[in-house]
């Protein structure tokens, strides 16, 4: 490591973590690069948060709490930012636990000048866990940002202040942000997520996903599946409600297609656990994109 390394300043916005924080920052307080400040946003947070960051404030000096009403990830990142120290600012979530050698493999391109943001790998941090298994397809996969997405987890803090900081409208793809600056992923740069792994996060997080889905760059794709979704199921509703056998057939095939889904999680993880927990999860899932999806067109006609 360089005699005198640049100051890195890790930026985490943590709202209602009080069950991941504390492995989140003993993750980054074990990294091998060792000239880091840290800074929390408690994003108006109701639980424990801030009086766990605060117990740790008094053992670490290189560690900072900021205030803000809850406002979402990409605001509190954005103030963060402006009262960093450091020359880059590498972005955590409050559910990465990144690896020992994390901050010293993704910002060593930009240090080395070879690059302007960059972006890590991850892997789920408990790929046994039932709802992680039925939000991906495969748990125990490693998983890899696409170098194109937009997406970056450090970068100079002059290069990041210049863009004007992440768009809170885009929701869930506020860490998406296109700079022209060079790119790089770098595939040794790993943390574990702690993603997906209750009822209530999946809910809300596709709550939230749903209220944005229109307005933020995920593809067409994307938003034409979401779009369809709500219609048929929209159809499925009328139908029973009506008795129309045609759109009483479209919930049957509906029906259909939840067992036929179903019945490929069990077999694949080999996890009879999923024949309750996966049908519960499509329900959940389409039931908080609906809403949020309803939420975002309401609020659109009522403009």
């Amino acid at each position: 490591m360089e005699k005198n390394p640049e100051l890195i300043t890790v930026i985490i916005a943590a709202y209602n973590a009080e069950r991941k924080i504390r492995r989140c920052l003993d993750s980054i307080l074990k990294q091998s690069y060792k000239n880091i400040e840290i800074i929390v946003v408690n994003n108006g947070s109701t639980d424990n948060t801030e009086k766990i960051v605060g117990e740790y404030i008094k053992e670490n000096n290189n560690m900072i709490l900021m205030q803000q009403p809850k406002q979402g990830p990409g605001p509190a990142k954005n103030v963060a930012a402006k009262e960093a120290n450091g020359d880059i600012l590498v972005f955590v979530d409050s559910d990465e636990y990144p690896h020992k050698d994390y901050i010293e493999k993704l910002t060593k391109p930009i240090r080395e000048g070879k690059a302007g943001t960059s972006i890590g790998s991850w892997i789920i941090a408990d790929p046994k866990n039932p709802w992680a298994r039925c939000r991906y397809h495969d748990a125990h996969c490693f998983r890899q940002h696409a170098v194109h997405s937009g997406v970056f987890r450090a970068i100079g803090k002059k290069d990041f202040l210049k863009t004007g900081g992440f768009d809170p409208s885009k929701g869930i793809s506020d860490d998406r942000l296109a700079t022209g600056l060079e790119r790089t992923r770098v595939d040794k740069a790993i943390f574990d997520h702690d993603v997906d792994n209750t009822l209530s996060e999946i809910y809300n997080k596709r709550k939230w996903i749903g209220k944005t889905a229109i307005g933020n760059k995920k593809g067409r794709r994307f938003k034409i599946k979401i779009v369809l979704v709500f219609l048929l199921l929209m159809l499925a509703i009328i139908g029973i409600i009506a008795y129309s056998p045609l759109l009483i057939g479209i919930g049957i095939i509906l029906l259909l297609f939840v067992i036929y889904a179903t019945l490929r999680k069990v077999l694949f993880y080999k996890d009879l656990r999923l024949l309750f927990y996966y049908p519960l999860y499509l329900a959940v899932y389409i039931i908080a994109m609906i809403s949020g999806l309803s939420s975002y067109i309401f609020r659109r006609l009522l403009r």
